[in-house]
């Protein structure tokens, strides 16, 4: 369920922009969550939430191969300067 290999590290941003964590997983014991109702629970939900936006993505990708979708590179990045503020047109 996790996408680190023994003896590597990585880094996650914190939340709310306030630093970085430097993460390093030295060993991974094997764990057994029979009986642990709650724990099962969770990651049934965890597991459904990532199907359910792989489903979405992967339903928005075969859309836009079947209508033929074209992607305006210069209005697309227009439009998110002006959503990001830095359109500077004045408005």
């Amino acid at each position: 369920m996790f996408s680190m290999a023994p003896n590597t590290a990585k880094t996650l941003a914190a939340p709310d922009d306030s630093g970085w964590f430097v993460i390093k997983l030295d060993s991974i014991a094997s764990g057994n969550a029979a009986g642990n109702d709650a724990a099962i629970k969770a990651a049934r939900a965890n597991i459904g939430r990532s199907v359910g936006r792989e489903y979405v993505e992967q339903f928005a990708k075969a859309v836009r191969a079947e209508v033929g979708v074209k992607i305006n590179a210069t209005s697309l990045a227009r439009v998110r300067a002006d959503l990001l503020g830095q359109g500077g047109t004045g408005n």
